[in-house]
Order: C-alpha cells, then sequence, then structure tokens
C-alpha cells in the first residue's frame, strides 16, 4: 500500500546480501507454545558490567532477556549493559519472541516500540533452531533482535561472535506501515553520529513474508564493527 515500507534486513540490517526468489517448498513446522513461558527468574551469575557481564547459560535465561526488554515501559532497555552467552543454544522447541520490538500500524501511530541498548557477546556459541513468528504475533519487526538502538554515545552498543544457524523468521504485512525482518536483527537504529558494532556474526535460514516471498545466501558473516550508521540509515530508506 502507499506509505508503507518493507525493509528486509537479513544479519542485522544490510539488505544487498539478500536474493530475492521463491522460499523452498518445504516449510518448517510451527512449535506449539512460546518461549515467554518458560523464563528462568535470574541469568547465570554477573553484575552487568562490561567486566562482569551478565552470564546466559540457559535457553530460559535468554528468553528472560526477551521478556525483560518486552515488558520495560521506558521503551530503552539495559542501556550500558553487557551480555554473555555461556553455552550452545536450541531454541526449536517453542516459538521465540524477538529480544525488542517495533509495531507501526497503516493508520501512522506508532503502537509501540521496545528496544535493546546493550552489548550482547555471542562468546563463540551458537543458536540453532530460532522460530520466529510476528505475523501471528501481530508485531511488524522479526529476528532474534526485534530492535537494536544506540542513543546514548558513552555507552557500547551491539553483537559480537555469535552464530546462528537455520533459523526461519515470519512477518506479515498486512496492517503495518513498516515491516523489518532479519535472522540476527529486524532493525538497527542509532542517533546521528553514533556507531553500532556488529562483529563476527553469521546466519543461515530464511526470512518468510505472507506476500514477498524471499530465500537468502546459505551462510553470510558480518566482520562489521562500528559500522557508520549514517550509511546505514541511506542503505535502508530509500
Amino acid at each position: 500500500m502507499r506509505g508503507r515500507q518493507c525493509n528486509w534486513i537479513l544479519a542485522a540490517f544490510i539488505s544487498v546480501f539478500m536474493l530475492m526468489g521463491l522460499l523452498p517448498a518445504t516449510v518448517s513446522a510451527a512449535p506449539d507454545d512460546s518461549w515467554t513461558d518458560y523464563v528462568e527468574d535470574s541469568f547465570e551469575g554477573g553484575t552487568g558490567t562490561k567486566e562482569d557481564p551478565y552470564l546466559i547459560a540457559t535457553e530460559g535465561q535468554l528468553a528472560k532477556l526477551s521478556k525483560d526488554v518486552a515488558e520495560d515501559e521506558d521503551g530503552l532497555s539495559y542501556e550500558g549493559v553487557y551480555f554473555r552467552l555461556e553455552n550452545d543454544m536450541d531454541l526449536s522447541a517453542y516459538v521465540w519472541t524477538p529480544i525488542g520490538t517495533h509495531t507501526w500500524w497503516e493508520e501512522g501511530t506508532e503502537s509501540s516500540m521496545r528496544s535493546f541498548c546493550g552489548f550482547f557477546d555471542g562468546n563463540g556459541k551458537t543458536i540453532s533452531g530460532l522460530y520466529v513468528d510476528e505475523k501471528a504475533n501481530q508485531r511488524g519487526s522479526a529476528g532474534l533482535f526485534g530492535r537494536i538502538v544506540k542513543t546514548n554515545a558513552n555507552t557500547e552498543v551491539g553483537v559480537q561472535n555469535l552464530t546462528i544457524d537455520q533459523a526461519d523468521i515470519y512477518v506479515g504485512e498486512e496492517g503495518f506501515m513498516e515491516v523489518t525482518a532479519g535472522i540476527l536483527a529486524g532493525s538497527v537504529i542509532s542517533n546521528p553520529g553514533m556507531e553500532i558494532e556488529i562483529s563476527n556474526v553469521t546466519v543461515s535460514g530464511s526470512v518468510w513474508s505472507a506476500t514477498l516471498p524471499v530465500s537468502i545466501l546459505p551462510t553470510v558473516t558480518l566482520k562489521i564493527s562500528l559500522f557508520p550508521m549514517g550509511a546505514l540509515q541511506a542503505a535502508l530508506w530509500d
């Protein structure tokens, strides 16, 4: 529809890594439950500083991060806070809720926005079986992270040293002004002049749309440190 922008963002945000075409005929079977029902009460350890990051050792602890961001009414969660993945994760048992969301309805009203503003170190680990269905959840930003944002020049924001293997990401377009989807993140945004770090991230899988079928390169490795966000914005908003 007129005025609606659909930004398909792979492995964080770079659309040039995408191949347009038909999806494979076989669609992954959807899990029955959501990880939001299996959230653990606390992280494995740590205090959230760069020297002593919060440690995430289980899938339920990773789901806690998603839940914390979703429930933060301020909309800017974990600014200046660091996390480190301690083990490989298998998320195939349940539907994943992205860490951060952005929903903007066609009427022009920005219905909701929750952003992750911290730093996530994958510690060389692999997340497999990621299944996101924002089409069913009526949200417009899909990925492991739904929305990563930097508004404070004095903090580090980003993701590093992570592999996401064989992900399935679903996003709908009906009723939205804007839709963003990717395997690592649906959208990555900073204030002018600020930088976000995405480094040593490898992803594989598919991004699915209700009306725009997309297949992606089997594996994409990003080695982008402190990417200039002004150039990123120019690439996304045409």
